[in-house]
């Protein structure tokens, strides 16, 4: 649905995708875009690169999928300013900003598994730069934490005032070893094949 939308040409869209460079054979004019290199290809930057995690304190709920497609693409969403929701979220935002900066680390980053310390100064979204599946359950100081579908292919957790771990875990780990086991055993046994038949693959 998404690239059927013409999403992941737009910049806004790649951008919370961390897309920061665009690589192409011919000039572009755009004022997202900057220049940053010119050989036999053209680099690019993308002024609304966004990073892999970041906070947003306002949001917006539209409940159909295709007007969230829809309002991705216009002129009026701006990722760094809001995050768009597809069901109400129980949340209790603070009723006024502190003046201080939220934090963020992103302590490790597995397959299954990511960790964030976070220290929130002021209640907000947690966006995660990865896509929305069910399977993934989420722990905020050790406690269950709804994930939020978020900006139609993400995820996003609300986290109140204060310091935190967050950690994104894959729900169904032994799973995920196992089709792992399956996919090491498949990648190893094509590489068998290959070394056997080097000299018809060409490869020295």
């Amino acid at each position: 649905d998404v690239m059927k939308s013409g999403l992941l040409y737009n910049l806004k869209f790649l951008g919370l995708f961390n897309v920061k460079y665009l690589v192409a054979r011919q000039e572009f004019r755009d004022p997202q875009i900057e220049k940053v290199y010119h050989g036999s290809k053209i680099v690019f930057y993308n002024k609304l690169f966004m990073p892999r995690s970041f906070f947003i304190r306002n949001y917006r709920v539209i409940q159909e999928s295709n007007q969230v497609l829809e309002y991705l693409k216009s002129p009026g969403f701006d990722p760094r300013k809001e995050v768009v929701l597809e069901e109400s979220p129980d949340v209790h935002p603070d009723a006024a900003d502190t003046g201080r900066t939220n934090r963020l680390q992103i302590v490790s980053r597995e397959p299954d598994k990511i960790v964030i310390k976070a220290q929130v100064n002021n209640s907000s979204f947690l966006f995660l730069s990865e896509v929305f599946y069910p399977k993934w359950e989420c722990l905020v100081d050790g406690r269950k934490s709804k994930i939020y579908k978020t900006d139609y292919l993400f995820r996003s957790v609300y986290l109140n005032r204060g310091d935190h771990e967050i950690v994104f875990r894959y729900g169904n780990n032994g799973l995920y070893l196992i089709i792992t086991l399956v996919s090491l055993i498949a990648t190893l046994g094509l590489l068998f094949l290959i070394i056997r038949h080097r000299k018809k693959y060409f490869l020295y």
